[in-house]
C-alpha cells in the first residue's frame, strides 16, 4: 500500500518539478553562452583595436 502511495505522489508532483528542472536547465544554459559570447566580444575587440609600434633598432 505504501509503494502505490509513494508512486502516486511521485506521479502527482512530476508535472510541478518537470518544468522547474527545464527552466533551471536553460538558465544555465543561458548564462553559459552569454559568459562566452562576452568573452568572445572581448578578445574580438581587444585584437581589432591593438596597435603595433615599430621597433627603434631597427
Amino acid at each position: 500500500m505504501s509503494g502505490t502511495l509513494l508512486i502516486g505522489i511521485i506521479i502527482g508532483l512530476s508535472p510541478l518539478l518537470f518544468p522547474v528542472l527545464l527552466h533551471v536547465l536553460d538558465l544555465i544554459t543561458s548564462t553559459i553562452q552569454a559568459y562566452i559570447f562576452t568573452v568572445l566580444a572581448t578578445v574580438f575587440i581587444a585584437a581589432a583595436t591593438r596597435t603595433f609600434e615599430p621597433k627603434k633598432g631597427a
